[in-house]
């Protein structure tokens, strides 16, 4: 894992409040206020009767959005969203204000049923993640308040998902710490430069959140497998509604290395090692702490046992060996022949991972590694290092 909770620098902060967060203000204002708002349906390649569909959809939807009740919807999601700098609010904060959007929409369906999807609509088009993904920015609103995303990536834009992503300074997926994330600029084969960047997952998803879907604390850079197919939709704030809680773990509020532990433990040498499709191996992964019903649910809902066993046998076979190999008196016998080597050098060389848990999110398999080798280096270890390391190099 990812065990200490994720930071996001000031200065990223900072520019994305100018570069995202000031302009969408701009746009809910004028939603707020019955102000001309517009956006383009189209390309150059669609054809005359199908832009003149798409045009007269769009003009009945802005007549739509000047009734009442929906200027009144605005209204409060604009003035919420400044106060409470929604685009770079903390989680918590941003909990609140979804909670709060969910009770105005209902009110809002209540009184004007067909109204909610109206918003949804415009708020999509305005909030557009896949825009900043690509690298587009929003234009600030001109006189006629067209809602405008570049059409293509600009090489002088300072700020988009690339640059937050770089900004975090994050190796590995926070649910997992597994698999890498990060940014790579490659040349295609017809010689033009492409970037690729990681998932960015939606810890509040936006088909259900839009007015949170370009918030920097609702984005967690993740690799696909955890993105996609463990985590995928899930509603947790349905569930905070329902519960009064949130009920899970957040990378930016939770010091994972405080709720879980492996722990590698076989019953005899004859288990020592991890196997895969093996459900009664010899590592283990359980909660601790405080809130051990939520680790416990996130270690079901991230099967981060079943991931580790199943997919980095061999990988965790080799930190086991390394743990059994590199023991106290041999990091003595290389600080005596390398004299200031640190503590850290020593742990990245020997184990290929850091001990400090501030460097977790920079090492793959780090906080399984490190408990690893603490099973091995209690005071009150039932191993006998000699003959598990006899075991394991004969074997």
């Amino acid at each position: 894992f990812d065990m200490r909770k994720l930071t996001i620098p000031d200065s990223s902060i900072r520019k994305h409040r100018e570069c995202v967060g000031e302009r969408l203000q701009n746009y809910l204002d004028r939603l707020a206020l019955h102000g001309a708002i517009s956006w383009n349906v189209g390309g150059a390649r669609i054809g005359t009767e199908e832009r003149a569909k798409r045009e007269k959809e769009r003009d009945d939807l802005i007549l739509a959005l000047r009734s009442i009740h929906c200027r009144e919807f605005f209204s409060r999601v604009a003035r919420r969203f400044r106060d409470d700098d929604i685009s770079v609010a903390r989680p918590d904060v941003l909990m609140d204000f979804a909670t709060d959007c969910l009770r105005w929409e209902s009110s809002l369906e209540r009184r004007e049923p067909g109204a909610r999807n109206n918003c949804r609509k415009v708020l999509s088009i305005l909030f557009n993640f896949s825009a900043f993904v690509q690298g587009r920015k929003l234009v600030d609103a001109g006189v006629d308040g067209c809602i405008l995303w570049t059409k293509r990536r600009d090489a002088s834009y300072e700020w988009s998902a690339w640059h937050f992503i770089d900004s975090l300074g994050v190796r590995y997926c926070p649910y997992c710490n597994a698999e890498t994330v990060g940014n790579m600029a490659y040349l295609a084969s017809d010689g033009t430069r492409r970037l690729h960047q990681s998932d960015l997952d939606h810890f509040f998803p936006k088909s259900e959140y839009p007015l949170l879907s370009l918030s920097l604390y609702n984005l967690v850079p993740s690799c696909c497998r955890c993105n996609s197919r463990f985590k995928g939709s899930r509603n947790h704030l349905a569930e905070r509604v329902k519960r009064g809680s949130l009920g899970v773990l957040h990378p930016y509020l939770d010091n994972f290395s405080d709720h879980f532990r492996f722990e590698y433990a076989p019953n005899s040498l004859n288990e020592l090692y991890v196997k895969k499709n093996q459900k009664d191996g010899p590592l283990h992964v359980y909660p601790i702490g405080k809130h051990v019903k939520l680790a416990a649910r996130y270690l079901r809902e991230y099967h981060i046992a079943e991931v580790y066993r199943d997919f980095y046998d061999s990988e965790l076979m080799a930190a086991i060996k390394s743990a059994a190999l590199y023991t106290p008196s041999v990091r003595e016998v290389l600080e005596a022949k390398y004299p200031g080597i640190s503590e850290e050098e020593l742990d990245v060389s020997l184990f290929r991972a850091s001990s400090d848990e501030a460097r977790f999110n920079r090492h793959r398999f780090a906080k399984a590694i490190c408990d690893i080798r603490s099973c091995f280096l209690a005071p009150d270890s039932k191993f006998d290092l000699k003959v598990v390391e006899n075991c394991l190099f004969d074997g």
